[in-house]
């Protein structure tokens, strides 16, 4: 039977030692036998015609060897790995992306890629500073057919797209890319039960999400709307009870946030830079598990504007009750006279935030720096100091502001 296995395995020796590995602890004939009815036939959940250009010994060693032995998961981490350059990847960076998109949890995704380079459907390669992994072109091959007949991985970026794809294509995917497109509506309802990440951003003509757009996609923890023209956040959106980052920046046209924010529990990165609202409600502080915060306030004058305006920019106690807070970042207009009052309120609640690793604020009055310990002057902190008419140190040039720092 060994023999036989090696001669339907052909010259193809990537496919020779997967079926070695799957073989390795193999103690019974009856292993043997199904390994060999495996090199055989594809197993009968895919269509063959689906693989016109792949070897078919390689393309049964995969499917029937690795493939069906995954679990979700770890079909998902595998998938990923067809956005691998040719290149290849560092073995951390890999982890850190499955990590960052919410596939897997750390043990996990070095468990993973454990198993994936042990039945070689990656391979690592060794140099004197790193190991990186690279995924084999048989089997990315393969993957990209999977992908397409079943998509896990929906990337779109930069196809002008004036539509969305179809609601059928939402269906099975984990991750969606849909970000700096022409797009101007999205779907009403899609069906996205399994739906990580999902990328908007960078689509300018992108001014009204659906009302019930994030009805079905209860597992959705990332979400990037940036640069997008969205005004306001539908009711679905505060139903999303995984969501764990969620980027704005850049939206002009967001006025408000929502009380129901607080609904949003696990949430962990919010980023509301260069958005044009005027104050932070304070639900906020019922988000505690936040850890990056992101804000930029705008000052509206006149009596059409009182709709959207705040006596107080951030309510009392709200910074204080974000005890995991480590970011963050408070920009606010300089001629805004609303901040320095505030600024005396709430700066004491951000100086006793024991996890703090960065800091990013506008100090009007130059008094306001002795109330600072000098436990912070040891973060990675930027202030800007003292009361002036036009934001001058922006516009510094990338190379001086990096020497600066």
């Amino acid at each position: 039977m060994a023999v036989r296995i090696v001669e339907e395995c052909g010259g193809h020796l990537l496919a020779k030692v997967i079926v070695a590995k799957s073989l390795r602890n193999a103690n019974y004939v009856e292993d043997w036998e199904r390994a060999l009815h495996k090199l055989c036939s594809l197993h009968p959940s895919h269509d063959v015609g689906m693989f016109q250009d792949q070897s078919s010994v390689m393309l049964k060693a995969f499917i029937n060897f690795i493939w069906h032995d995954l679990s979700k998961t770890q079909k998902y981490c595998l998938t990923s790995c067809l956005f691998i350059s040719k290149f290849g990847k560092p073995e951390d960076e890999l982890i850190y992306d499955w990590i960052s998109s919410r596939l897997v949890v750390t043990g996990e995704a070095e468990h993973n890629l454990r198993e994936f380079v042990d039945r070689f459907a990656l391979l690592r390669l060794q140099d004197n500073k790193s190991r990186c992994i690279q995924i084999p072109k048989d089997t990315c091959a393969i993957l990209q057919v999977l992908n397409n007949q079943n998509p896990l991985f929906m990337t779109k970026s930069e196809f002008r797209l004036v539509e969305p794809p179809n609601g059928e294509l939402w269906h099975s995917a984990i991750y969606i890319d849909l970000a700096d497109n022409k797009l101007s509506e999205l779907p009403l309802s899609p069906n996205c039960g399994e739906l990580r990440v999902l990328m908007l951003h960078d689509n300018a003509d992108l001014t009204k999400i659906p009302p019930l757009f994030f009805f079905k996609m209860p597992l959705l923890c990332i979400l990037d709307l940036s640069y997008s023209s969205v005004r306001e956040l539908p009711n679905s959106f505060f139903e999303l009870e995984q969501l764990r980052e969620l980027y704005m920046k850049g939206c002009e046209r967001f006025m408000k946030l929502s009380s129901k924010v607080r609904k949003l529990k696990n949430l962990e990165k919010l980023d509301l830079d260069k958005t044009q609202i005027t104050h932070l409600p304070k639900e906020i502080q019922e988000l505690t598990n936040l850890q990056s915060l992101i804000l930029c306030f705008y000052e509206y004058r006149g009596k059409k504007s009182m709709q959207y305006a705040s006596s107080t920019i951030i309510p009392s106690g709200v910074i204080s009750k974000l005890k995991g807070l480590k970011h963050l970042s408070i920009d606010v207009n300089p001629d805004d006279e609303r901040w320095q009052g505030n600024l005396h309120v709430i700066l004491p609640e951000i100086l006793v935030l024991e996890c703090l690793q960065t800091v990013n604020l506008y100090i009007p009055e130059l008094e306001l720096l002795n109330l600072i310990p000098a436990r912070i002057f040891k973060l990675d902190f930027r202030f800007i100091v003292g009361k002036h008419m036009s934001r001058i140190i922006s516009s510094t040039l990338p190379t001086i502001e990096e020497k600066f720092k």
